[in-house]
Parts: C-alpha cells; sequence; structure tokens
C-alpha cells in the first residue's frame, strides 16, 4: 500500500513498515505495493468490535472513497480504496495506521481485511498522503466499510456500495474467484477449472495508468501492480 504525499513525496506502507522519500535529498526505499490481508477467525471478534465502538473515539480528519472494481487479467475483480489524510496530525516518530476493511455480500456474512502499518518520522508538512489498498471480489453486490485507526484510538470511516458482473463476451469467461466470495489481492490467481476451453491465440492490450492521480508517468510500483494483476 502506498501513501503519496504529493507531486515530490511519496510514502509507502508495507508490512508494518513505510519508507519514504522527499525530492532527491533522501534515499528511496521501494517496496513492492501490498494488499489487505484476511483476519483469520481467531481475529474476528475483535475487528467487529472496531466498527462497533468506532463512533465513541475521538475523529481523525482523513476522506475515504473506492477504487471502483475491474475486471484484471486473473478474471478476479479488483477492487479497494483510497484515502487522503492530512500529514500535520502526526508529529514525531513510531505513530502507526490500522485500516480494517469489512466486505458485506448481499444476503451473506461479511469478510474482515486488514493492513497494519507504521509511519516514519514526518515531517512539518501541510500536504495529504493517499493510501491505497485492495482486494477482489467475484460477481455480485456488496457493501464496504473502511476504518483508519491511529496509535492515539482516533478513528476516520466510510462506506460505500459496489457491483460486479460481468457483461458481452465477458460472459465466455470462467473466473478464477466464485460469485460473493471476498479475497486477498495475491500476485498469482487460482487457475480456473481444467473445462476452461483452450485458446489457441490471445492478444492483450493494456493502457495503463498511474495509480495517483497527480502523476503524469508510470512508477516502479506501478508497473509491479500491473505485472501482478496480470499473473495467472
Amino acid at each position: 500500500m502506498w501513501i503519496n504525499i504529493g507531486p515530490r513525496c511519496r510514502m509507502a506502507l508495507t508490512g508494518g513498515v513505510i519508507a519514504f522519500r522527499l525530492s532527491v535529498l533522501v534515499l528511496v526505499v521501494w517496496v513492492p505495493a501490498t494488499a489487505q490481508a484476511l483476519i483469520e477467525p481467531g481475529g474476528l471478534a475483535a475487528a467487529r468490535s472496531a466498527f462497533e465502538q468506532a463512533p465513541a473515539h475521538t475523529p481523525m480528519r482523513c476522506s475515504i472513497g473506492p477504487v471502483h472494481p475491474a475486471l484484471n487479467f486473473g478474471l478476479r475483480f479488483q477492487t479497494g480504496y483510497k484515502i487522503d489524510i492530512p500529514l500535520n496530525q502526526f508529529r514525531g516518530t513510531g505513530h502507526k495506521l490500522n485500516v480494517l476493511v469489512r466486505v458485506t455480500p448481499d444476503g451473506r456474512e461479511p469478510a474482515y481485511l486488514s493492513n497494519i502499518g507504521t509511519l516514519p518520522d514526518v515531517p512539518v508538512t501541510k500536504v495529504d498522503g493517499e493510501i491505497f489498498g485492495r482486494f477482489v471480489v467475484g460477481e455480485g453486490t456488496f457493501g464496504v466499510e473502511a476504518l483508519v485507526e491511529d496509535d492515539l484510538q482516533r478513528i476516520c470511516r466510510g462506506k460505500w456500495r459496489i457491483e460486479t458482473k460481468l457483461s458481452g463476451n465477458e460472459r465466455e469467461l470462467i473466473s478464477t474467484i466464485q460469485p460473493a466470495n471476498v479475497e486477498e489481492f495475491s500476485a498469482v490467481a487460482r487457475r480456473a477449472p481444467k473445462t476452461s476451453p483452450k485458446i489457441g491465440r490471445l492478444t492483450i492490450m493494456i493502457d495503463a495508468a498511474p495509480l495517483a492521480p497527480s502523476r503524469s508517468a508510470l512508477q516502479p510500483d506501478d508497473i509491479g501492480a500491473s505485472s501482478a494483476a496480470g499473473s495467472v
């Protein structure tokens, strides 16, 4: 998960650590973008409690919106969220961010996903950070709720609905994820059943854009994410 903090400043939230760069004055640490991880059964009670108790916590300034679902080359609907958060709320070192996501397929029990990261020493700044996260779903209609909590137990929340459906020639494809399912995004998708029709020749054309809307050129992590989405 990457945090972009303006056209010349960026942070990467990965596996519990965030590396960052500021112009060309600080060493850049490039780390692959990470996805939300499904919460194991033993952690579900705590995740449910976090959403239930969120209204009682001090609010944190941020806004959360969806990344609209799109069928990727792994034949799964890839979706996620974008969080805009003012970085002047964090002074000093050791601040942590925990992003919880609850995805509820219509008529089914919700799935919970989590990603935890640690901020480095944030310089005095007035810019906002952008946090991106992703996961995959099957066909269906889903309610999505996202919750961001920091180490001071401040909370920011957002919610929306998404609908995924194969259309046109896509209906001839065999998806690698069951309808109404929620899964972690991974570089290697589960292979479709062996009953899939054999394709003698396939041409794939890619129209790619940077993950961060403020950038005009692809970054190394953008290319890595595109390559991962195309692995089957």
